[in-house]
């Protein structure tokens, strides 16, 4: 997985490892458009990589990855990945897999649709 992510990074982005399961990739001066179709592209080869593991194709679709941007010029980190958690939280409880955001939340994408399980 950090081998899709490191080949998706944007010039001025940052990665890291948090809560033993979960990769943040910061993509500083990315538009949401950009964020969504980097999200987009590590959804669509996470899967091959995971399954390059020995995990079967249903449970290597058990992937939430979620994206989000400062709400204004006083959000801190702690404030921004509070509601990042909050977003993976609701989505893994309602098993909804793929790309999802609050904007998006209820609609279903593109590539979201053919990964259905």
């Amino acid at each position: 997985m950090s081998d899709v992510c490191f080949s998706n990074l944007t010039p001025n982005a940052n990665i890291g490892r948090v809560d033993k399961t979960k990769i943040v990739m910061v993509l500083n001066g990315t538009n949401r458009e950009k964020a969504l179709a980097i999200a987009q592209k590590i959804m669509k080869e996470s899967v091959p990589a995971i399954r390059q593991l020995g995990v079967d194709e249903y449970n290597a679709q058990m992937i939430v990855i979620t994206y989000s941007d400062r709400k204004n010029v006083n959000d801190t980190f702690e404030s921004m990945w509070s509601r990042l958690r909050r977003h993976i939280k609701t989505a893994l409880k309602s098993r909804e897999y793929g790309v999802i955001s609050s904007e998006l939340r209820g609609k279903a994408l593109p590539e979201k649709q053919d990964s259905k399980i």
